[in-house]
């Protein structure tokens, strides 16, 4: 390796670690700010968790998404047709150097202002600004190379336009899917006469799909590359099908067998505090029969409608009786021991955010590395990257 690589992989190596610096500064809140807040993971505890499965994330699954931002950004072919060699290569290590700084620099100064921002718009684009200064627009990867199609774009094989249908697509499943487990976390357990009993049902059950869902991810996704070189396995085989998914539901037993040993450390609620949560729960279910009477009684004539009065006049009744009952209690102190439940799940969802997180980002650091890195070594872009 001559001076100039050695120069330009070593900045490469210098600018990777300050932007993945810049990238835990500003993301690591994202998955433990509420575990931290809420008491479930000291501060220590958390940085150690963050670090651990950032790690396993990064090294598993993280080089699937590397390739995207290596090869799926810009076209780096045309580096090699419309110039030189050599002249092609240091403009490429000079364009992945510029982004990488630039991004870094951004990053830094978000954290610094306490600005949330996303790195992966950051590096993106600081990639995509670099190649229409270099080759112009028509060197950006915008629609894969086949033009658009919706299929590839949401298979991730689209190019930019597959990393910027994520940023909607990603942010629309996941506020639906965070919206539909709360709602049944709110209906199944916290609306309950007896939540501490309902939360001790429900917890094994819901650990169990948390992870295997996850451990299928890892099995298709983290561990593509040993099937494929292992196994020399053909798109239809069922191996990697019947193992990971074996694996999977082994997990999931295992953690669901694990949280229903810690939920039943959880002592129930005192006789008067059950008494208080009745109330809370007989109150809600009052609230909608009142909501249901007063249709009847809008809709209904006659006597139905003198009748739905009477039914309306009680129903109000022992609701403002209820209500005066419990009138002046904290219901977050009320639902204490349910939330001590759920502080294992949000450690769990925790590690399983910061795994992800790994997989993704680290990919804003490595990819461009990886490219100056591989193209410094002999001073011509590799057929890998192109």
């Amino acid at each position: 390796m001559g001076t100039e690589a050695m120069i330009l992989t070593g900045l490469a190596m210098a600018f990777g670690l300050y932007m993945a610096w810049n990238i835990g500064a500003n993301d690591v809140a994202n998955a433990m700010g509420t575990s931290v807040g809420s008491g479930a993971l000291t501060l220590k505890r958390a940085v150690i968790l963050a670090g651990t499965m950032e790690f396993i994330g990064a090294f598993f699954i993280g080089p699937h998404v590397t390739e995207t931002v290596r090869k799926g950004i810009i076209d780096i072919s045309w580096f090699t047709t419309h110039a030189d060699v050599e002249q092609g290569a240091r403009m490429l290590c000079f364009g992945m150097l510029a982004a990488l700084l630039a991004a870094g620099a951004w990053l830094q100064l978000a954290s610094y202002f306490g600005w949330p921002v996303s790195t992966t718009h950051s590096i993106v684009g600081s990639i995509v600004g670099f190649g229409c200064v270099a080759a112009g627009p028509s060197a950006v990867n915008w629609f894969g190379g086949n033009g658009f199609n919706l299929l590839s774009t949401l298979a991730g094989k689209g190019g930019l336009s597959s990393i910027v249908a994520s940023w909607v697509v990603s942010p629309l499943m996941s506020g639906t899917i965070a919206y539909l487990v709360f709602r049944f976390i709110l209906k199944r357990v916290f609306y309950r006469p007896d939540p501490v009993a309902a939360a001790r049902i429900w917890t094994p059950a819901i650990v169990f799909v948390v992870m295997v869902t996850m451990m299928l991810v890892l099995s298709f996704k983290g561990l593509k590359p040993f099937w494929k070189d292992n196994f020399d396995l053909k798109p239809m085989d069922t191996l990697p099908l019947t193992i990971g998914l074996g694996a999977s539901i082994v997990s999931g037993i295992v953690g669901a067998l694990v949280s229903r040993r810690l939920v039943r450390k959880v002592k129930a609620d005192d006789p008067a505090l059950a008494r208080l949560q009745a109330d809370l729960y007989t109150a809600r279910a009052m609230s909608k029969a009142i909501m249901h009477l007063r249709r009847v009684r809008s809709t209904a004539t006659d006597e139905a409608k003198d009748q739905a009065q009477r039914a309306l006049d009680e129903a109000e009744a022992l609701y403002k009786q209820v209500r005066d009952r419990t009138r002046g209690n904290n219901e977050s102190h009320i639902y204490h021991n349910v939330e001590r439940i759920f502080i294992y799940l949000q450690i769990i969802s925790a590690g399983f955010v910061t795994l992800a997180h790994g997989s993704n980002d680290v990919a804003n650091a490595i990819g461009p590395l990886s490219v100056v890195i591989e193209t410094a070594k002999e001073m011509k872009i590799p057929e890998t990257t192109s």
